[in-house]
C-alpha cells in the first residue's frame, strides 16, 4: 500500500482513529480462533460515528485495500482473521446506546458488550436475553454477526429473534437500514426467501424480475455503471413484494366493499370488463389503501394556506385530495365511468413520489378484480362481521366476509 495513500485516511478521520504501531495491531491479527494464516494487517482503524465508517470503506474501496470488521475478537468462527495488507476495522469504540423503555427497545453501536447491553436495559427494568458464554466480554455486534446463542435462547430465540433493524454501511460508503422499530408481522421471512432467491438466480437466471435485476447496470455516485449486489436487489424485492401485496390486497377489500354499496357499478363492470382498469382507478381514487404521506420540504413553499419554511415535515393527505371537488367532479360518487383525464389522483403517489410498486400494484388489482367476476360475479357482504384495518400507514379492511349467490 502506498504510504501517501495511508496517509489521505489519516487525514480524513479524527486524530488516533487509525492505529499503525505494529505493537497494537499485532494484537488484531486472530480472534479466538487463533488462525494461523492469520495476516499482518498495515493498520487497525478505530471509528466511533458511522459516518467514520463510511470514510473508511469508501477510502478501502477506492484503494483497493481488504477490511475485516472485528467486535471483541472473542469469535472462535475465524470471522475477525486478519488479511495481509489489509486493514482492521475494530467497532470496539462505537459505544452508544439509547433505550426507550415504553416501547421496550435499545438502539446501540455495535462494540457495546452483551453485559453492558444487559445492565444499561436491566436499570429500565428489562431484560435482553441472549447469552453467549462470553457475554461478559464479546459485543453486540459480534453477536448479531454470528447470531449468537445461549442457555437463555432455548427458551427465547437467539440474537436474530430479538433484533429488530440493522444499519450497516455497504462497502462504497452507502448506508443502508434493514427492519424497524417494531416487531415484524408472524409468517414468512421474505427477506430471507428473497435473499436466497437472488443466489439461486445468480447460479440459474430465469426469465424473471430477480434474475432481471442481476443483470441490470445502474450508475454509481461516480456516474460509472455497475451492477446491483444482493442486498440491494433483496432489499428492493421485499419493498416491491411487502408494499404491492399490502395495499392490493385492502384495495381488494375495499371493492368488494364499494361494488356492494355501488351494486350499479358492479353491474357495469359485469356487462363490460373492458372497465376493469377504470375501475382500479377509481377506487384508488375513492377509498385506496394509502390515505397520507409525510415528507420534508427541501425548500419554502407556499401553498393556499400560508408559507412552509424549509426542513419542515409536511402531512399530505392524499385522500383529502382524492376527494377534491374542485378537482373531480362529484368527487364524493363512487363512478368507474368517470373521465380519468378530469384530474390525477393520487391513490399511488405522483411524479417523484410515486409508488415504486404502482404499476405491479395495478396489474395485481385488475387480474384480482377479473378473478372476483370470474367467481361471485354475484354476493352479498355479511356486514356484521365485516372488519377494518387499525394499521398506522394503510387504510381498508381485514375481514370482508361474503355469500356468493349462484
Amino acid at each position: 500500500m502506498a504510504a501517501d495513500a495511508l496517509a489521505g485516511l489519516i487525514a480524513e478521520l479524527p486524530e488516533g482513529t487509525v492505529v499503525t504501531d505494529p505493537a497494537i495491531t499485532e494484537g488484531y491479527r486472530q480472534d479466538r480462533a487463533l488462525d494461523p494464516s492469520a495476516g499482518k494487517p498495515v493498520a487497525v482503524v478505530r471509528p466511533r460515528r458511522t459516518e467514520e465508517v463510511q470514510t473508511v470503506l469508501r477510502w478501502a474501496t477506492a484503494n483497493h485495500i481488504p477490511v475485516v470488521t472485528r467486535g471483541m475478537g472473542t469469535g472462535l468462527s475465524g470471522g475477525a482473521t486478519a488479511v495481509d495488507g489489509g486493514i482492521v476495522l475494530s467497532t470496539e469504540k462505537m459505544r452508544d446506546i439509547v433505550v426507550d423503555p415504553v416501547t421496550r427497545t435499545a438502539v446501540c453501536q455495535p462494540g457495546l458488550l452483551n453485559a453492558e447491553v444487559k445492565k444499561t436495559v436491566a436499570a429500565h427494568g428489562l431484560w435482553y436475553p441472549p447469552d453467549p458464554s462470553s457475554f461478559e466480554i464479546c459485543s453486540i455486534g459480534g453477536n448479531v454477526a454470528t447470531n449468537s446463542g445461549g442457555p437463555h435462547t432455548l427458551k427465547y430465540g437467539v440474537t436474530v429473534n430479538h433484533v429488530l433493524g440493522l444499519e450497516f454501511v455497504l462497502p462504497d460508503g452507502r448506508v443502508i437500514q434493514t427492519g424497524g422499530p417494531v416487531e415484524d408481522s408472524p409468517g414468512y421471512d421474505l427477506t430471507g426467501d428473497y435473499f436466497g432467491l437472488v443466489q439461486q438466480r445468480r447460479e440459474s437466471p430465469q426469465d424473471d424480475m430477480i434474475s432481471r435485476l442481476i443483470a441490470a447496470e445502474v450508475p454509481g455516485e461516480d456516474g460509472t455503471l455497475r451492477r446491483l449486489d444482493d442486498i440491494e436487489i433483496t432489499s428492493f424485492s421485499t419493498l416491491l413484494g411487502g408494499a404491492g401485496a399490502e395495499t392490493v390486497t385492502k384495495l381488494i377489500g375495499s371493492a368488494a366493499v364499494l361494488f356492494a354499496r355501488n351494486p350499479d357499478q358492479w353491474e357495469k363492470l359485469k356487462e363490460d370488463r373492458s372497465k376493469v382498469p377504470a375501475a382500479v382507478e377509481e377506487l384508488l381514487r375513492y377509498e385506496g389503501p394509502v390515505q397520507y404521506n409525510v415528507r420534508y420540504t427541501l425548500k419554502e413553499a407556499h401553498v393556499i394556506g400560508g408559507t412552509i419554511p424549509p426542513g419542515k415535515p409536511v402531512f399530505v393527505m392524499n385522500a383529502a385530495a382524492n376527494r377534491d371537488p374542485d378537482a373531480f367532479t362529484d368527487a364524493d360518487t363512487f363512478n368507474i365511468d368517470r373521465d380519468l383525464t378530469e384530474a390525477q389522483h393520487l391513490g399511488l403517489g405522483y411524479g417523484i413520489h410515486s409508488c415504486l410498486g404502482a404499476a405491479l400494484a395495478r396489474m395485481e388489482s385488475r387480474i384480482a378484480l377479473e378473478k372476483l367476476l370470474d367467481f361471485m360475479p354475484r354476493y352479498e357482504v355479511q356486514w356484521d362481521d365485516c372488519k377494518r384495518v387499525t394499521m398506522q400507514n394503510v387504510a381498508g379492511w381485514l375481514n370482508v366476509p361474503v355469500k356468493v349467490l349462484r
